[in-house]
């Protein structure tokens, strides 16, 4: 068994502990997303954002895993919307606005690579 499988298995067995719960789930879905296993991420972040009581930043960085995850498996718009939203709460957030609207210079972001979502972008932006 590898480290990775190690650490799933231990961070298993402490999420069983509502205490620990959003940290094991965080944990366990970028270890699935270490593994190549984006919707086994996508279901651990998502039962993260479940855990009661925690601060909206750590709620935030769950958001963010679960758009990256949803960006791993391939679904693009669904990723985007996720970032959307961290952007739009706060727009300095990890590197969500690169995600959003991509580099200086080197086009928009994941944006592109969903042309219903790009003509949002363009309209949002203002260049309709």
């Amino acid at each position: 068994m590898g480290l990775i499988d190690e650490a799933i298995a231990e961070f298993q067995l402490a999420a069983k502990d509502e205490a620990r719960l959003l940290e094991c789930a965080s944990m366990l879905g970028i270890c699935f997303l270490e593994k190549g296993m984006p919707k086994l991420a996508m279901k651990w972040f998502e039962r993260g954002l479940k855990a009661p009581g925690r601060t909206e930043e750590e709620y935030a960085a769950l958001r963010y895993d679960l758009a990256t995850a949803h960006e791993a498996a391939g679904d693009v718009d669904r990723a985007l919307a996720l970032f959307t939203d961290l952007y739009g709460q706060d727009a300095n957030f990890r590197d969500v606005a690169t995600k959003v609207r991509g580099p200086p210079g080197d086009g928009p972001g994941i944006v592109g690579a969903s042309p219903a979502l790009a003509h949002a972008s363009a309209w949002a932006s203002g260049s309709r």
